[in-house]
């Protein structure tokens, strides 16, 4: 009797152990999504909320660092989305959205050298993406670097001819080097 009473309560830490896990990831599931959500509702205050107690309860659910960045990043604040997407990569250094991510926020700091750094680790992570082409082509852009910009930017519409800022910038460092003709042509 009391060897079946131990494997009863062998039994059941198991399965509470078990739910408790399942409950764990259904919360952090629950709350990424709501504070995804209020992010494509354009509600970064709300999200930032969410990402923030969730933080607060669980620090160690590094994606919530990522998208609490992106939300501190549409709120403009700069710093303090860098931080967080800096503690994302100490994870996951070789996430291609996140190193992505990085370089536009060094954007946004107007730190265009680091920037471009990352924009290019982006490019090697994920070669096929025409949007990390078109934000290495703006950094390079930014540093006057038009060579290496214009070389980004070519590529970009050459996988995507969709990502209109590609050609704002393409046609906008024409006119800056004076090359009226080729900023006139259709691409």
């Amino acid at each position: 009797m009391i060897e079946n009473t131990k494997h009863s309560t062998l039994i059941l830490c198991i399965i509470l152990t078990h739910c408790t896990g399942i409950h764990k990831a259904f919360a952090q599931t629950s709350i990424l999504d709501q504070a995804k959500q209020a992010t494509e509702d354009m509600q970064y205050s709300e999200a930032l909320k969410l990402l923030d107690s969730s933080l607060a309860i669980h620090p160690t659910w590094e994606e919530h660092y990522f998208y609490r960045s992106v939300v501190l990043q549409k709120l403009r604040r700069y710093e303090e989305s860098l931080g967080d997407i800096n503690t994302f990569l100490a994870i996951h250094p070789k996430n291609a959205e996140a190193v992505h991510n990085k370089a536009t926020i060094l954007s946004d700091l107007r730190q265009f050298q680091e920037s471009l750094i990352f924009h290019q680790q982006a490019i090697q992570l994920k070669p096929n993406e025409a949007q990390y082409y078109a934000t290495a082509g703006i950094a390079a852009f930014d540093l006057n670097q038009f060579d290496l910009a214009e070389m980004y930017l070519k590529e970009s519409i050459a996988m995507d001819q969709s990502v209109a800022i590609t050609h704002s910038y393409l046609g906008l460092m024409c006119i800056l080097q004076q090359r009226l003709t080729e900023a006139r042509r259709p691409l």
